[in-house]
């Protein structure tokens, strides 16, 4: 089994409601799901991708902000060197420049950026590149990451209507990649996670408040429950620990999330 992560950078819980998203309505539909699921503060980009891919808080990991990567991150460990260790491939398709200081150089086997994050519907391009390369090399792990909803939030408001259509459109890329991979057959081959890393509130995404610390977690695939609503507490640091069980190989001590057990059949 392998595991496509995405996640869709700022996306407000009750946006879904408002925005027009069939493609992960599907995923809930057909797989396990939570609303409420918790992120780390502060609700920074950066931070909460090292909390992801490290399964640690900030006060662990020292990353802080989106601009400085502290030493005591790197000697921290995040999941791609370790499914290295393993035998297992990862790739990284980003639209947000800093992206690439999470993985460690060497660690990835494929890592692509396009500069699309500050542009209107930039989602789309990486989409249509990320499925073409992951059809082709099938990686074990494969992050998408799409930007523009938070680029919108920042600019027009969290949950207003251009952000709602950014929310739209991210769906719709999210379905592009999903597509390609069943047109090739190799859907039923991969375990789909989709999570955001914050909310928002008017502008910004700083203030520790449920709009910015609650986030979608949504998981479905082989082996996933079905139309399953989450009980359990969930939270981003849960998300690796929970991948390397879809993997099936051991999780490390020190990580202190831990998999979501509820969802598997």
């Amino acid at each position: 089994m392998k595991v496509l992560l995405v996640l869709i950078d700022g996306c407000r819980v009750d946006s879904l409601a408002a925005a027009q998203t069939p493609v992960i309505d599907a995923l809930m539909e057909q797989g396990s799901w939570t609303m409420d699921a918790k992120t780390v503060s502060p609700s920074i980009t950066l931070p909460v991708l090292y909390s992801i891919f490290t399964s640690t808080s900030p006060a662990h990991h020292g990353v802080m902000d989106n601009t400085e990567v502290p030493m005591s991150a790197k000697e921290t460990g995040t999941i791609v060197e370790y499914l290295r260790e393993h035998g297992k491939r990862s790739a990284f398709y980003y639209n947000w420049e800093q992206v690439a200081a999470v993985p460690p150089a060497g660690a990835l086997h494929t890592g692509f950026f396009m500069d699309t994050c500050l542009v209107a519907g930039g989602d789309t391009p990486l989409a249509q590149a990320a499925a073409s390369m992951i059809v082709q090399e099938l990686p074990d792990f494969a992050f998408l990451y799409l930007g523009c909803l938070d680029e919108e939030g920042h600019r027009s408001g969290f949950g207003s209507k251009p952000y709602v259509k950014a929310l739209e459109n991210a769906d719709k890329a999210l379905g592009q990649v999903l597509e390609a991979l069943k047109e090739a057959g190799k859907l039923d081959e991969y375990t789909v996670i989709v999570q955001s890393d914050h909310g928002g509130e008017g502008y910004e995404h700083f203030d520790p408040c449920p709009a910015v610390l609650t986030v979608p977690w949504i998981a479905c695939g082989p082996g996933i429950r079905k139309e399953h609503c989450i009980e359990k507490a969930v939270t981003v640091l849960d998300t690796i620990p929970t991948i390397v069980d879809i993997l099936e190989i051991p999780r490390p001590a020190h990580w202190e999330g831990n998999a979501v057990q509820e969802i598997f059949k």
